[in-house]
């Protein structure tokens, strides 16, 4: 019995480390979203909530027959306290280089800067835009070689120290975000944004409310085993005593 006993506890703590990290897994996302408005199409480099991403270089490049850059502007997350953000634009490369770092990453994620073109032919069916993700770390300065990229069918991720514009550079198309990233583009109709802006926030109230309560029940549940196997664990020692 007493090995049985020592097999539950074992079998429990094992639940507890697998299962728990699970609810509260940080995964790295950086997503690239796309707004058009008139003869303006806007791609934005969007960190995901909970990314835990405290510093990333990013390069963006783009093909110029399909767009014709136009300016760069910063996101909130570019202002945000304690957060540094340095971006440089080379025409005769088409690409767009991006320093990120932040002290205290944003849980609510967002937007770090938008890239404006000017669109100069429809090419909706392959990839215009490249996204590569170079060395990026967690709020522990711990390298992140998980990366998660996602975004609009219209950019494709490249390989380190490639472009779009390689024809050498295999690309991959990326995947629809499974979440709801506050994007913050400016230029766009105040009311239409105001609305976005209000169901991003109750889609990540919503989020977090879920993971507390999952998290809640799954260490309750835990709790409440060990608790069991306490009691008995103590019973049977109690009885052993007395025979």
């Amino acid at each position: 019995m007493k090995s049985k006993t020592s097999f539950l506890i074992l079998l429990l703590l094992i639940t507890a480390i697998i299962y728990t990290p699970a609810v509260f897994a940080q995964q790295g996302e950086t997503n690239i979203s796309k707004t058009e408005e008139n003869d303006m199409v806007i791609y934005s480099l969007n960190l995901a909530q909970n990314s835990n991403i405290q510093a990333a270089d990013f390069v963006l490049s783009y093909k110029g027959e399909n767009l014709e850059f136009v300016e760069i502007k910063n996101g909130p997350l570019a202002s945000a306290e304690n957060t540094m953000v340095a971006r440089n634009h080379v025409a005769e490369e088409k690409k767009i280089y991006c320093s990120y770092a932040s002290l205290n990453p944003n849980e609510n994620g967002g937007t770090i800067l938008n890239v404006y073109f000017k669109k100069i032919s429809n090419s909706s069916e392959q990839p215009v835009v490249g996204i590569e993700v170079k060395d990026q770390y967690n709020e522990n300065n711990e390298l992140m070689s998980e990366k998660l990229i996602t975004g609009d069918l219209s950019v494709a991720a490249v390989e380190t120290d490639k472009s779009i514009n390689d024809s050498d550079a295999p690309s991959t198309a990326l995947e629809a975000s499974e979440e709801n990233i506050p994007v913050q583009i400016d230029n766009i109709n105040e009311e239409t944004s105001e609305n976005n802006n209000v169901n991003d926030m109750k889609s990540n109230t919503d989020t977090f409310s879920n993971q507390r309560m999952i998290s809640a029940i799954v260490v309750g549940m835990i709790l409440v085993l060990l608790i069991v196997v306490a009691v008995v664990v103590k019973k049977n020692k109690k009885n052993s005593k007395n025979s």
